[in-house]
């Protein structure tokens, strides 16, 4: 914490000390001015209902005294102060002085009660006294509000010593309080300071960190570029070679031919011409194939992957009229059981099944009827989908080089091997192994999609 931190945090809590201080001060004029002034009003209010009430009573009682004795009320001043003591007595305040006069304004009995505490404290209250027909005199009735000042006082004595207690002990047990947390901040600031800086330098380090990473994955994009182009330039080269080879192949194909026909009408029959020319055109016929091969699995990227749902079993129907006469041709069969729905592409997906039979037939063990048996299995995320035969071990496939384009058959000859096959199950979501079962059956396993619910 700098030092200029540390004064903005003194004077925060002066600041704090001043509005508890002042938050005390009004708390106290809450309690000794406000409530008792209420207090107050509300009592006097109180009083002129009941102080009315009880000279209105008298006036009454003497209204009816003056009725019944028109001519002498006026000289009965004892008997009609009687009747207005008698009237007034009781309630909570105490009449402190009566007088009654009549209407010319001379008194005709005067009061004076008992003294009171605060003589100055009093309220007058009049009313009017009638025959009956017009007013005849005035009864002026001075009450003493002592009683409504007495229970304000000592509650006003009892708030003031609360309020001295509690000033006394918010002033110094909130000050204590405040050290105690200021000496804690201070404490706790020292070991923020010494957390930030520590944080400063390991944002640095990150921000290092950073930027080396930014400029690794420049250096990541320059070379993903990179080798982005170089696998266009490829492919742009397979495909260049697999079209334009085709005719120089065709080329020497025919002159072969051509050379062949002029050297019969030419030469002896022992001449080897014919067979030269036939080890050229099983040569050319091989490249083509090679080349076609390469053509296919360069192009197979672009082709068109679009997914839906399709019966396994229906496609597999199509896969075995297909591959009929080279079933028949191998003494094998192929089998299935109930297959499920699955979400591919029906061409590629045939394709794939197409590929396997094809190098299932091509491992067959040739001292024993062929079999070759569909089937699936659902896991949490995809179906498994298996073709197993009971062919060649594993092992004897060379396993190393059968998922590669070109894999060899006989000597000299190569074959499409599982490449193809391979990269269209990747681009339709899924995976393509193999593996050997326990009782020796060697298996080609791929994943499929599983509907949404």
């Amino acid at each position: 914490m700098t030092r200029r931190e540390a004064e903005d945090f003194e004077n925060s809590v002066l600041r704090l000390r001043r509005l508890f201080q002042l938050g005390l001060w009004l708390v106290a004029a809450l309690w000794l001015l406000l409530i008792p002034g209420a207090q107050i009003w509300m009592g006097y209010h109180a009083f002129q209902t009941e102080g009315k009430a009880r000279t209105g009573m008298a006036a009454d009682r003497l209204s009816s005294y003056v009725f019944s004795h028109l001519e002498t009320w006026e000289y009965e001043g004892d008997r009609l102060l009687y009747m207005t003591r008698d009237s007034l007595r009781g309630g909570e305040h105490h009449a402190f002085r009566t007088v009654l006069s009549d209407g010319e304004g001379r008194v005709v009995f005067e009061d004076n009660g008992a003294s009171v505490l605060w003589p100055w404290l009093v309220a007058d209250i009049e009313d009017t006294i009638s025959d009956g027909r017009r007013v005849v005199g005035h009864l002026r009735v001075s009450f003493s509000l002592y009683a409504l000042v007495r229970p304000v006082q000592v509650a006003f004595l009892g708030g003031l010593i609360s309020m001295v207690v509690l000033l006394y002990l918010g002033r110094f047990g909130v000050n204590r309080a405040l050290d105690r947390s200021l000496h804690e901040v201070e404490l706790r600031g020292r070991q923020l300071s010494s957390r930030v800086h520590e944080l400063e330098l390991t944002r640095e380090e990150l921000a290092r960190q950073l930027k080396e990473r930014e400029k690794d994955q420049r250096q990541l994009s320059r070379h993903g570029a990179s080798l982005e182009m170089a696998g266009a330039d490829f492919s742009h080269v397979a495909q260049l070679a697999a079209h334009h080879l085709q005719e120089p192949l065709r080329t020497i194909l025919s002159y072969s031919q051509l050379l062949l026909r002029w050297h019969e009408s030419t030469a002896d029959e022992s001449d080897k011409a014919g067979e030269y020319v036939k080890y050229i055109r099983g040569g050319v016929a091989r490249m083509k194939g090679q080349l076609k091969a390469l053509s296919a699995y360069m192009t197979l990227r672009e082709a068109d992957f679009t997914c839906a749902l399709m019966d396994l079993g229906s496609v597999l129907e199509e896969v075995a009229a297909a591959k009929a006469r080279l079933l028949v041709e191998a003494g094998a069969t192929l089998q299935w059981n109930d297959l499920p729905v699955v979400v591919s592409n029906r061409d590629r997906l045939r394709a794939v099944l197409e590929s396997l039979v094809e190098t299932s037939l091509r491992w067959r063990d040739p001292h024993r009827r062929h079999q070759i048996k569909v089937s699936a299995h659902s896991t949490p995320d995809h179906w498994v989908v298996k073709v197993v035969d009971n062919g060649l071990p594993l092992a004897s496939r060379d396993p190393d080089h059968l998922f590669q384009l070109l894999v060899h058959d006989e000597p000299g000859h190569t074959v499409i091997g599982l490449a193809p096959a391979r990269l269209t199950v990747f681009l339709l979501g899924g995976s393509l192994w193999a593996e050997e079962d326990e009782d020796g059956a060697v298996g080609f396993c791929f994943t499929v999609a599983v509907p949404d619910e």
